[in-house]
């Protein structure tokens, strides 16, 4: 318990400084080179705090990078790798892309169903989000 309680504060810690600091994701990814699991997070944190300002553009090109380095490191059924699907859909969503934020949820659900099981927050958040997609932003 006290492991996991560690591991959550020195995450919740290298989000606060690649938010507070972008340019440390450069520092970051030439210290550990390009190919590392934590350049994949750093990107994605850099990527949300885009979203969060509502860069959308910027976002975009970032997430993708994070996602397509989870898949590479972590294989394409890593709930880090539906993470990143998620968090590809949201800027997606955010620009009325509906159906791109829909496909990309629907790829997201079918790796927690089966990677981190039904009754998980994550998967239900992420059925939440498709069903209220599907239910507003219909084709």
């Amino acid at each position: 318990m006290v492991q996991f309680q560690i591991s959550s504060l020195i995450k919740a810690y290298r989000v606060t400084i690649d938010r507070q600091e972008p340019s440390l994701f450069a520092a970051r990814q030439e210290l550990l080179g390009s190919s590392h699991l934590d350049v994949a997070n750093s990107l994605n944190n850099l990527a949300s705090l885009y979203r969060s300002q509502g860069k959308y553009n910027e976002a975009e090109p970032l997430h993708l990078q994070a996602l397509a380095l989870r898949q590479k490191l972590l294989g394409d059924s890593h709930p880090d790798v539906a993470a990143s699907l998620n968090n590809l859909a949201k800027p997606r969503h955010n620009q009325n892309r509906y159906n791109d934020a829909e496909a990309l949820l629907i790829q997201s659900l079918k790796i927690q169903e089966i990677s981190l099981g039904d009754n998980h927050p994550d998967t239900q958040n992420t059925k939440k989000l498709l069903a209220y997609i599907q239910a507003n932003h219909q084709s």
